[in-house]
């Protein structure tokens, strides 16, 4: 049996191409395991081995998720379901979408039955959901020798300051409420580096508890870029995720390409949900393709083979889609879709060589494609030191934030 102490990680649905959060788990699994005996529960089990020695034990399904699957193809049914979530939300002292205390006594449950036989010295409580963060402040109360951490890689109060509708108000007060309960029990708060002003005006501005980091996506220290398009120069473009209106809307930036994909100069693609969105766009724009949603394997594929990577910002400052580091990690060029002057994603594009910011309102969209392309001709052959420029986005820094946290909490225990 292993001598090393155990980490209990509590994550939602284990499939990387859903869960934004799972991918981020998954990415510091490996260093984590270094230092634990790591079992991760989830909403389910991952249906593919993700590391060698990790344990997964399910806690079943989370309402919503299922719910959501089965109207996914309409958009109508999906607004109303997530509209119906808000006051749950609300009711339940936490943003949508999440559902009910019975589900964080599951995950507190199910944790509490490998405390026994297994030496448990942290419990890393991913949110969302914030059923974890609650099963977390549960399983603290019980086992104060325990290091429980909250890790907000999707920001719980990312609602915080938004003064739109009521709806919006509620959540956001309720999102306050939750991550100010969850600071004062648990032993660390790790947040997203550009959720820092955030986090700080809710859990105070030298609170030693909170710690910052990038998503832990980065694994090549330097990349080397080549340019080099398809043969006959048709240039491929693709991006990945999920897209919705108004704010993941790509419709734009497509017609903004129209002429160059009529003459068959580009390809643009994209894969997952889509939404409908790209529906009639698919039809009369040529060389337009929708994907659907893929998996693991064939994403990373896609990706490997895209010539460009598409992304779209975020009008709220506090929260950076994780496939922006992602993206970044291939040393691919990548066309980033603002959207506006606080969006979260371009202090870090400011930072990456190969990246072309396009505000789609005021751009010249042909204009200012085929001059980065004139520029990545240029660039090709360049050495991009990711280390240097992202050091807080490898899986390491990440660990290494857990362990600080951790030897904090063990030394006020011992000398309390």
């Amino acid at each position: 049996m292993s001598s090393k102490p155990t980490a209990i990680i509590l994550c939602d649905y284990w499939y990387p191409y859903i869960s934004a959060n799972s991918v981020c788990v998954q990415a510091i699994l490996s260093a984590l395991e270094r230092i634990y005996n790591v079992i991760v529960i989830a909403a389910d089990e991952p249906v593919e081995n993700v590391a060698s020695n990790v344990k997964f034990l399910s806690v079943g399904d989370i309402g919503i998720n299922s719910a959501l699957k089965r109207v996914k193809r309409s958009q109508f049914l999906t607004r109303f379901l997530k509209l119906s979530y808000k006051p749950i939300a609300a009711m339940n002292i936490f943003r949508f979408p999440i559902r009910s205390l019975r589900w964080a006594h599951r995950y507190a449950k199910k944790a509490a039955s490998v405390f026994e036989s297994n030496n448990v010295r942290l419990v890393l409580a991913v949110s969302y959901p914030a059923e974890a963060v609650l099963a977390a402040k549960f399983l603290k109360r019980r086992y104060p020798d325990v290091t429980a951490i909250g890790w907000f890689l999707d920001a719980t109060a990312v609602g915080v300051l938004q003064k739109n509708a009521v709806c919006k108000k509620i959540s956001s007060a309720s999102a306050v409420r939750y991550e100010t309960d969850a600071g004062k029990e648990l032993d660390g708060m790790m947040y997203l580096t550009s959720a820092s002003p955030l986090a700080k005006s809710i859990h105070g501005e030298n609170n030693p508890k909170l710690a910052f980091a990038d998503p832990p996506l980065l694994s090549r220290n330097t990349v080397r870029f080549t340019w080099n398009p398809r043969e006959g120069k048709v240039i491929s473009i693709l991006y990945t995720g999920t897209l919705y209106n108004p704010d993941r809307n790509p419709t734009r930036f497509v017609e903004g390409m129209r002429e160059y994909c009529q003459e068959g100069r580009v390809t643009i693609s994209f894969a997952g949900n889509d939404g409908e969105i790209l529906r009639d766009l698919a039809t009369s724009v040529p060389n337009v393709h929708r994907l659907g949603v893929l998996s693991l394997e064939e994403c990373n594929k896609a990706i490997e083979d895209a010539d460009i990577l598409l992304s779209i910002g975020n009008r709220s400052p506090y929260l950076v889609p994780s496939k922006l580091f992602k993206y970044m990690s291939t040393g691919k060029p990548i066309i980033h879709l603002s959207r506006g002057q606080k969006d979260s994603c371009l202090p870090f594009l400011k930072k990456y060589p190969l990246a072309l910011v396009l505000s789609e309102e005021h751009a010249d969209i042909i204009a200012e494609f085929s001059a980065f392309i004139q520029k990545l001709e240029a660039l090709s052959g360049t050495e991009i030191d990711l280390s240097g420029i992202y050091p807080a986005a490898f899986p390491n820094y990440t660990v290494e934030l857990i362990q600080t946290l951790q030897e904090k909490h063990f030394h006020e225990r011992t000398f309390k």
